[in-house]
């Protein structure tokens, strides 16, 4: 256990230390800084404008970081050959893959904590209000990356950074649009297409599950079993795609 806090926190530096982070936390937070701005165009209620806003900054940029730091995890280990010395020392390699796993998240929370707390003061200097209960929107976006970071190091343990971020970004795209799907798999008439869409979307992970930006622009309660239900999806997902990144990952020869 000693030896996964340790890979993780080496890899929370490394990323600490990575400009493409840098570059990305600077423009997100500047974007949801100019919340306070647009929320001067809306017509009533301007906290729901700055939410949606804020709460779409924080999910694109957290997803960016996700993809992007995720796909090289690996990548960087086999591109400076430190991954010899890693393999040959008595560490199994699933657990070197869920050290770098727990350091990106550990990366991701403290930046979804910056900008989160950006977001509430933005919020609280434009209408004198502290929406806390968009915290759970953001949870729930952690979770996502969560999701996303495993898809990310699964392709990375055996392409290049270039695809493995192609490939995340489409199971992101539709990921998202998987509700879609099945009410497009209800309107279709064509056997072969129902037959496609209805796997797709059984095998596809929902991330528009995790979504709550609506909710938290609106309010109104969330039943505590969608939560739950939704919290244990998220880990099953992660837990299946790093499972998979470790099958591939254990089978690659480094000789």
């Amino acid at each position: 256990m000693s030896r996964i806090i340790a890979i993780a926190w080496n890899t929370f530096r490394e990323a600490v230390r990575d400009k493409i982070l840098y570059n990305l936390l600077i423009f997100c937070l500047l974007l949801i800084g100019s919340t306070v701005f647009l929320q001067e165009l809306a017509i009533g209620f301007p906290e729901r404008v700055m939410m949606d806003m804020g709460l779409a900054f924080i999910s694109v940029f957290g997803t960016l970081i996700a993809i992007f730091i995720g796909v090289g995890l690996v990548y960087k280990e086999i591109d400076r050959r430190t991954i010899y010395t890693i393999v040959s020392k008595p560490i199994p390699r699933y657990r070197f893959l869920l050290g770098k796993f727990l350091g990106l998240q550990l990366t991701l929370l403290v930046n979804l904590v910056l900008m989160t707390v950006l977001l509430l003061t933005a919020i609280y200097l434009a209408v004198d209000e502290t929406p806390w209960h968009i915290i759970l929107a953001v949870a729930f976006l952690l979770l996502e990356f969560m999701v996303l970071t495993s898809i990310a190091m699964m392709f990375s343990t055996f392409t290049s950074p270039t695809l493995s971020a192609l490939f995340t970004l489409s199971f992101w795209v539709v990921g998202h649009l998987v509700g879609d799907m099945r009410h497009f798999v209800l309107q279709a008439k064509e056997a072969t297409v129902i037959k496609t869409f209805a796997v797709l979307t059984r095998s596809l992970p929902d991330l528009d599950r995790f979504n709550l930006k609506s909710w938290a622009s609106y309010g109104g309660p969330v039943d505590h079993s969608v939560i739950i239900y939704t919290i244990i999806l998220g880990l099953l997902y992660s837990a299946f795609f790093l499972g998979v990144a470790a099958l591939i990952f254990q089978r690659r020869d480094f000789k």
